[in-house]
């Protein structure tokens, strides 16, 4: 998926966009996104960020959603060979 996501290889429609107010001393305005790797897990769905801008007092952080590989698939590739 990361690999996905560092190619441009999605649609922008698929995003979803969160948008965090943030408290700073002062107001930055980017005119665009910039690409930025994390994760993070709502009401059982997981989510890739993608992209992210700050306007104002607000961080917005588009993300793609997924569904993670099983445990046990994961403890293969991290002991076996995958």
């Amino acid at each position: 998926m990361v690999h996905q996501i560092d190619n441009d290889n999605y649609v922008d429609e698929n995003l979803v966009e969160v948008k965090v107010p943030i408290n700073m001393q002062y107001f930055a305005n980017w005119k665009n996104y910039e690409r930025c790797d994390g994760e993070i897990e709502y009401e059982g769905t997981h989510y890739n960020y993608v992209k992210r801008k700050l306007s104002n007092d607000t961080l917005s952080i588009a993300s793609i959603g997924f569904t993670p590989k099983p445990m046990y698939i994961l403890r293969y590739c991290t002991y076996g060979r995958c």
